[in-house]
């Protein structure tokens, strides 16, 4: 379903529908609800909550990476 790269990361897919996430929002929502919004945003297939987990987590890594260089500059 997902193909992740040698070196472990999202590919441009994984990290386009993480975007679209972000920007609705969904990252505020139950389980189920994301799981549904999740889907709708996609348009191709239901994604289990594993598969959720990992895009939300990735994204709020890269966002704490974010805060951490603008705090240090």
């Amino acid at each position: 379903m997902y193909e992740k790269n040698l070196k472990g990361n999202f590919n441009s897919r994984d990290i386009k529908i993480i975007q679209k996430a972000k920007t609705y929002g969904v990252e505020i929502l139950s389980n189920e609800e994301l799981a549904k919004e999740l889907f709708e945003l996609t348009f191709e297939q239901d994604l289990d909550k594993d598969i959720i987990e990992q895009l939300l987590k990735f994204y709020n890594d890269c966002d704490e990476s974010i805060e951490m260089a603008q705090m240090s500059s």
